[in-house]
């Protein structure tokens, strides 16, 4: 069979998966044993006290299927939340304010040498990744590409200032990101933003160092390019960037994309009650004020909620799969038998090294499958009750998750934002990895000890 009749293996469909899921599950209500924790009044697990049920309860593929519905409105509260965040940054991003701020920044940056140049642009797309981060900011990569051709760096270097902080921001990010993880194990929304807010910057001046020290590496002496000398024949200094005014209601538009996030976190600490309400109907708000203040008509403001909407609509079903998928587990009494099984080698353990091996597996299984989505359907129906098991805090729990499923992106050759921006580049997949496993394993390395530290002082986000 030659190379060309070879199929690469390719994932199902994240709707297949999740089917399949719950048939499994439906499966191993009649294999695994049925067993329960001790509960106390308030739900609190006792890890110590676990019995195994004489009969087992099983769920059949029949009644699973009318579990569907329940599981689907039982994430009605994730839902919404979930689809108005995301029709609320589609108007952001249909307003252009964010594209219209590169540009002009790109433009402005121009004549500065790349001790000035490429730091200002790695942080600022590294925010914008972090408050705005959506696969839409591989279009920041031709940027990278030009800016380098320009200060006669090599294609790797413009990767290292724009596509590898948009991916340092994106996982790290203290807004949109943590929104599906939070909401699924019950924790407020937003909370723990002052804390995830430094630990972004803490993570990005790390990804800096790397990035500069490259960029030094090439000025020196441009063989040292991972590249080699080929890429020298596309250098073209002359070329110049065109003069671009900043339109003011963009400028507006992104401190509004911002400060909607601040203010959501001082109703949290300020009043704290009723918050998802106040984020369902803020948001709202702030999408139309948005969307008129960055020149949006009514129409083309409608038009991009309400696909805002419907780009959410099928993540959304997945988390109600995922919920039903926890409910056959639960009927089924074998969710404490699956938790109990797993974390009784963990038992014998220090709490911070059980929450480092929980972001361990998420970080190896997170090239395979890079969708927060699907990762978050999986496992969070399974991590909830194993950080209570061990008495590891929700909040330790979604940072120990998004840790997991942030830096092993850059590396994901299932990721269509990692394999477009290097085509992008014209960078092979291994001259990247060479340069980009490095700070990868740093990166992984400090979230260990930031969970670690996490779990110690059992954070709460508060």
């Amino acid at each position: 069979m030659t190379e060309k009749n070879k199929k690469k293996f390719k994932l199902p469909h994240l709707f297949f998966i999740m089917i399949g899921l719950i048939i499994i599950m439906s499966c191993l209500t009649y294999i695994i044993p049925a067993g329960t924790f001790y509960k106390d009044v308030d739900g609190n697990i006792d890890a110590g006290n676990f019995q195994f049920l004489e009969t087992q309860q099983p769920v059949s593929l029949i009644k699973s299927m009318f579990m569907f519905m329940k599981g689907l409105v039982n994430s009605g509260l994730v839902v919404w939340v979930v689809m108005i965040s995301g029709a609320n940054m589609a108007v952001v991003l249909e307003t252009k304010s964010i594209d219209n701020f590169l540009n002009w920044a790109t433009y402005k940056l121009e004549k500065q040498s790349t001790k000035v140049l490429i730091p200002v642009l790695y942080f600022l797309i590294l925010y914008i990744a972090g408050f705005a981060g959506t696969d839409a900011l591989i279009a920041v990569v031709p940027i990278g590409v030009i800016f380098a051709k320009k200060l006669k760096l090599d294609p790797v270097s413009g990767l290292a200032a724009t596509f590898f902080p948009s991916m340092i921001g994106f996982g790290m990010g203290p807004t949109l990101k943590v929104l599906i993880p939070q909401t699924m194990l019950g924790v407020e929304s937003l909370s723990g933003f002052g804390l995830r807010f430094i630990m972004m910057n803490l993570f990005g001046i790390i990804g800096l160092m790397f990035t500069m020290r490259y960029v030094r590496k090439i000025e020196k002496d441009p063989n040292n390019s991972i590249l080699g000398t080929d890429w020298l024949q596309e250098i073209n200094s002359d070329e110049q960037f065109a003069k671009i005014e900043l339109p003011v209601g963009s400028v507006i538009v992104l401190i509004l994309t911002i400060l909607q996030y601040v203010a959501l976190v001082v109703y949290s600490l300020t009043v704290g009650t009723n918050i998802y309400e106040f984020l369902i109907g803020f948001f709202i708000v702030t999408s139309i004020i948005i969307g008129f203040i960055g020149g949006l008509s009514a129409d083309q403001l409608g038009n991009s909620f309400a696909k805002g909407l419907g780009a959410m609509a099928f993540v959304t079903f997945v988390i109600g799969l995922a919920s039903t998928m926890q409910m056959i587990m639960v009927e089924g009494k074998i969710l404490d038998t699956i938790v109990y099984f797993i974390t009784k080698p963990l038992m014998n353990l220090n709490r911070g090294m059980s929450v480092i091996g929980i972001t361990s597996v998420i970080t190896i299984l997170n090239p395979i499958v890079p969708s927060a989505t699907a990762k978050a359907a999986v496992l969070m129906p399974i991590l909830e009750p194993i950080a209570k098991t061990l008495g590891i805090t929700s909040q330790v729990a979604v940072q120990a998750f998004l840790f997991g499923d942030a830096f092993t992106n850059m590396i994901s050759p299932a990721l269509g934002w990692t394999m477009g921006a290097l085509t992008i580049a014209k960078v092979s997949y291994d001259k990247w990895f060479k340069w980009v496993i490095k700070p990868v394993i740093a990166l992984i390395l400090l979230s260990f000890i930031s969970v670690f530290l996490l779990d110690l002082i059992s954070w709460t986000g508060m």
